[in-house]
């Protein structure tokens, strides 16, 4: 009887421990405060959320019980790519969480230089973008805790993740139509962006990556 009674009180605390879990994850999943939620230009009218609330957020849901750790970076052409680990304190099941966070930002580099050139990166510009990945990896951890962090803010954007492999000669041909800051220009040079790149990338290629320049100026 005495082992009967000790199962049914274990299922009880089991039970109620589920129910707060499950009330816990609601919240994880409110839709985020349109206060809270800012506009990127320079990347089709993204929508974020500031890393400030973002911190603040995890404050008040996890009770200051969170951290980041084992942030790594690889340097790839003219790029850095890292990634970061955030770790909470799951309030309710008192079991710690672990999420990775991915990003990527460009070395900025004078204007005209090879992909390559790391000469040509203009002075002190590490200073800024590895506070910037870092930044972005923390953002993107935050995105798998949940609605409230941002997940699906960019639904429209981001319906489905197909993955494309960009060749080199694509990258280059890319940083060449990124300097067009001119709509009549890169329509004249069109053509000729097709002509001399035509044995490398398929025109259908080309010409989408044109217009999709001539789209955002």
């Amino acid at each position: 009887m005495k082992d009967l009674e000790k199962t049914a009180k274990d299922l009880t605390v089991q039970t109620d421990i589920y129910t707060e879990v499950a009330k816990f994850n609601d919240k994880l999943h409110e839709t985020p405060d349109p206060k809270n939620i800012q506009i990127n230009e320079k990347a089709n009218n993204s929508k974020y959320i500031p890393i400030s609330f973002l911190e603040m957020k995890l404050d008040d849901m996890f009770l200051g019980q969170w951290q980041t750790e084992n942030f790594k970076t690889t340097p790839i052409a003219n790029e850095i790519v890292g990634s970061i680990e955030l770790v909470v304190l799951h309030p309710v099941s008192k079991i710690w969480l672990h999420r990775i966070g991915a990003g990527a930002v460009m070395i900025q580099q004078k204007k005209g230089s090879e992909l390559m050139d790391m000469n040509a990166k203009y002075k002190n510009t590490l200073t800024k973008d590895y506070p910037h990945l870092k930044a972005e990896c923390f953002r993107n951890a935050c995105l798998s805790l949940g609605k409230s962090f941002g997940r699906d803010l960019n639904r429209e954007f981001e319906s489905q993740y197909i993955p494309e492999f960009i060749s080199e000669d694509e990258t280059k041909l890319q940083t060449i139509i990124d300097e067009f800051t001119n709509k009549a220009e890169l329509k004249s040079k069109s053509e000729s962006l097709v002509n001399t790149w035509k044995d490398k990338i398929s025109e259908n290629k080309i010409k989408n990556m044109v217009n999709e320049r001539y789209r955002k100026l």
